[in-house]
């Protein structure tokens, strides 16, 4: 509903706004056309799952959504008293390493295969190539999923520092 243009809404949505659907292109299309340099917020959301690493998975997922389709800001809405895998979801774009290391701030196109089974996301610092960050979810709880990532980089990377989240714990690890 926000971005895909594949995506059907079985809702009220769909079935009354699929003109309008995919949200996030529209309004960027409408802000193109009429607002030119007005910035694209969401200043409450929540996906659930605070306290579940289907909620981390929703967190990482949104937070790659929405950089990759220009939302400047974004708020979680916290509605439940634990959500720590959510929290640690952010942490794999603002602190992932406890020392300070981030997402990048210049998109990268990367894509997996199949976005129902896991997503990617990556990111340089400025202009400079030679290190890649990434986000990749795997969507199911149970199986490891095997994806092609396609990465559109000029540079070449032959190593890799893996941090991540699993369902035994929010800790990034």
């Amino acid at each position: 509903t926000l971005y895909d243009p594949m995506y059907i809404e079985d809702s009220w949505i769909g079935n009354s706004f699929q003109g309008y659907l995919p949200i996030f292109p529209k309004l960027n299309e409408s802000i193109d056309k009429y607002y030119p340099e007005t910035k694209l917020a969401l200043t409450e959301y929540n996906f659930g799952g605070g306290n579940h690493i289907s909620g981390a998975i929703a967190e990482a997922d949104a937070l790659g959504v929405f950089a990759s389709n220009g939302v400047y800001v974004s708020n979680l809405w916290a509605i439940n008293s634990d959500f720590s895998y959510q929290l640690s979801a952010i942490d794999l774009y603002t602190n992932y390493d406890r020392n300070g290391s981030c997402f990048g701030d210049t998109l990268v196109t990367a894509s997996t295969s199949d976005i129902t089974k896991g997503t990617a996301y990556a990111s340089i610092h400025g202009a400079d190539e030679s290190k890649l960050n990434m986000i990749l979810t795997n969507k199911s709880l149970t199986d490891v999923q095997n994806s092609i990532i396609n990465i559109d980089s000029g540079a070449e990377y032959t190593s890799a520092k893996i941090y991540g989240i699993t369902g035994n714990s929010s800790e990034i690890q």
